[in-house]
C-alpha cells in the first residue's frame, strides 16, 4: 500500500502543481455518488498513494473545483456509514458502554471516522512522523491481527481495564480472530467465508447487516 498524505502546509492548487501523475491522490469526498475507497484501489493496483480527508482535511472554498479534470485525483466516499451498524454503536453508548474503534487502517484516516461516528477512543495502525513531516511509514505493530490485540491491551491498561470480562468485539475480518477469541462476546458481522466458518463452529453470533 502506498504511503498517506498526512499534513499539508500549503494550498491545494500548490500541492497539485508539481503533483506527479503516476501518483494518486485520493480524496475524501462526502458525496454518495463517489465510489468506496476499496474500489478505487483495487482499480489501481500498486500504485502509490496519498489521501486528503475534507472538510476536516483544511479545503478552501472552490479548492476542490476543477479535480475531476485531472488524471490522477479519485474521489471516495469516507467513509460510507451503515445506518444499521451506527444503530448498533448508539444503543452500545446508550447502555453506558465504552466504545472503542479499532482499526488495521492508519490512525490519520480512522480518526476522521471515529470523529464522524461520535466514538471518542480510536486505534488504527500508528504512522511515522520526522520533523512533523509523514515518512509512510508505521510504527510496529500495525493494528492488524495479533497487533490489533496489543495495541487494544496496550489501551486498555491505560484507560483502568483489567481484562476483557463483558467486552463485545464486532469484526467481519478473519484477521481479528485473536482478538474475537479474547473477548466474551465476539461478534461476526457480514464476515468474510473464514471467519464465518470458525463463528459458526464455535456458536459465535453472526449479524448479516444489509448493504444501505
Amino acid at each position: 500500500m502506498g504511503s498517506e498524505m498526512c499534513i499539508r502546509d500549503r494550498t491545494l492548487p500548490e500541492l497539485l502543481e508539481n503533483w506527479p501523475n503516476d501518483r494518486l491522490l485520493i480524496i475524501g469526498d462526502e458525496s454518495r455518488t463517489a465510489p468506496p475507497m476499496l474500489s478505487v484501489l483495487s482499480d489501481n493496483p500498486g500504485q502509490p498513494f496519498a489521501f486528503m480527508s475534507g472538510p476536516e482535511g483544511g479545503f478552501a472554498p472552490g479548492e476542490l473545483d476543477g479535480l475531476d479534470d485531472l488524471p490522477f485525483v479519485a474521489k471516495v466516499i469516507e467513509p460510507m456509514i451503515n445506518t444499521l451498524a451506527l444503530k448498533i454503536i448508539h444503543d452500545h453508548g446508550d447502555s453506558g458502554d465504552t466504545i472503542l474503534l479499532a482499526s488495521a487502517t492508519n490512525e490519520l484516516i480512522v480518526q476522521p471516522i471515529a470523529k464522524r461516528l461520535d466514538i471518542q477512543n480510536v486505534i488504527g495502525t500508528q504512522v511515522k512522523f520526522i520533523n512533523d513531516k509523514c515518512t509512510g511509514e508505521y510504527i510496529p505493530p500495525s493494528a492488524l491481527g495479533e497487533g490489533k490485540l496489543q495495541l487494544v491491551q496496550q489501551w486498555m491498561q491505560k484507560n483502568n481495564f483489567d481484562d476483557f470480562s463483558g467486552t463485545t468485539f464486532y469484526s467481519d475480518s478473519i484477521n481479528d480472530l485473536p482478538l474475537l477469541e479474547a473477548v466474551d462476546f465476539p461478534k461476526a458481522v457480514n464476515p468474510d467465508a473464514m471467519l464465518e466458518k470458525i463463528s459458526l463452529e464455535r456458536g459465535w453470533e453472526i449479524i448479516d447487516l444489509p448493504v444501505l
